[in-house]
């Protein structure tokens, strides 16, 4: 500003927020804030001010007692000051400082960090340009070392978390419970490391620390009975021939392995299915009057259901006759027989040449009659005698 010549003046210096005022300098020094002055040629002064303010770190991805999992970590911050940011420094469990980096003056910076397992200590600051230094930030982290757990079940159940190939904090504890699925229930964990079995027990809800090459096994065992139908014959149903198909279904929780019957307070026999036990059945012998039938199921684990049973009554007429389809004498090419019989009558057609002896002609299966059979031995007159039978 052009001032006139030998006039008095005067100028008071205010420093700006986080500055402060140092004196005047220049062609008079002083340091008061207000500076008088007589105006001559040449005159030039300098009002001094210091930056005072510290500046400000932030570190935006890590709390101090945090958990990590990588080995190196990019811990990123931020930093301000109220004149400019210089630099920011970090070292890792003393081993020094470093510098870390920015792209936009500070604004933003990173750093890299390699931890060691266990407890790190991190810390940080930053500098302004007129030497200032921040707060140190000094922060605990903890690098955890991660290894994969491996699961397994036999039979049907749920683990609940599902921990399988999970990677799961070394040294820290977990819980995992077993529940059985529908018709099973829980029996046992098996804890094993490197394929050593080191533990088991039998409480559904297992509480372990995990370790290196750690595997749970949990076993679930079938409990649920089979269950078995008889669907023929029906109760107190009359039937007029000697055998009787009887039919009946079976199911299980996971597979039935067979049905027994039993008739009339005989021994247990195995019945017959097509698909699996869905279906199965039996060619039965009745007696005249009331015939009990007993039924069961098993299962592949050796559960057995309850026995079903039907009473019905039978009065055990069928028809089985043999008769010589030709005369005698023998002709050559031997003896010719007709055999009538009921449906579903099987049977044999047995020879003898003493009535103690006999040996199997043929089978025969009823399923049409008359059936015709021939015997070609019989070409002679040598006493031979016959005879048809069921079981």
């Amino acid at each position: 500003t052009l001032l006139p010549i030998g006039k008095f003046f005067a100028m008071t210096a205010t420093p700006a927020a986080g500055f402060k005022f140092n004196g005047w300098s220049g062609s008079r020094a002083t340091n008061g804030n207000t500076l008088t002055f007589l105006m001559a040629s040449n005159l030039a002064f300098t009002a001094n001010f210091a930056d005072t303010n510290r500046p400000v770190l932030v570190i935006t991805n890590l709390t101090t007692g945090q958990r990590v999992s990588n080995a190196t970590f990019t811990v990123k911050g931020t930093a301000g000051d109220n004149w400019r940011v210089a630099n920011v420094q970090y070292q890792l469990n003393g081993s020094g400082w470093s510098n870390a980096a920015s792209a936009n003056l500070w604004s933003n910076w990173s750093a890299t960090a390699g931890f060691v397992p266990g407890t790190n200590v991190l810390q940080m600051y930053s500098a302004d340009s007129s030497g200032n230094f921040s707060l140190t930030n000094s922060l605990n982290i903890f690098y955890v070392l991660n290894a994969p757990l491996q699961l397994r079940t036999t039979g049907s159940g749920t683990l609940s978390p599902n921990y399988s190939n999970a990677l799961l904090a070394i040294g820290q504890n977990f819980t995992l419970t077993a529940t059985g699925g529908s018709g099973y229930a829980f029996t046992n964990w098996t804890l094993a490391t490197n394929g050593l079995p080191s533990a088991a027990t039998h409480t559904a809800a297992l509480t372990f620390m995990m370790v290196s090459n750690l595997s749970l096994q949990a076993d679930f065992v079938d409990v649920a009975r089979p269950v078995v139908v008889i669907t023929a014959p029906a109760a107190n149903q009359r039937l007029t021939n000697a055998l009787a198909t009887a039919t009946g279904t079976a199911s299980d929780n996971f597979k039935v392995s067979g049905v027994w019957y039993q008739l009339n307070g005989g021994g247990w026999q195995p019945s017959r299915t097509t698909n699996n036990w869905t279906n199965w059945s039996t060619l039965a012998t009745l007696t005249v009057g009331t015939n009990a039938l007993r039924a069961y199921a098993v299962d592949f684990s050796g559960n057995f259901s309850t026995t079903s049973s039907v009473s019905f009554i039978s009065s055990n007429t069928f028809q089985l006759r043999l008769d010589l389809g030709t005369a005698p004498p023998p002709l050559a090419n031997g003896l010719t027989f007709s055999l009538q019989l009921s449906t579903n009558l099987n049977g044999r057609i047995q020879t003898s040449t003493d009535l103690l002896n006999w040996t199997t002609l043929t089978n025969f299966i009823g399923t049409r009659s008359p059936l015709t059979f021939r015997d070609p031995s019989a070409t002679n007159q040598s006493p031979k005698f016959y005879r048809a039978i069921v079981p």
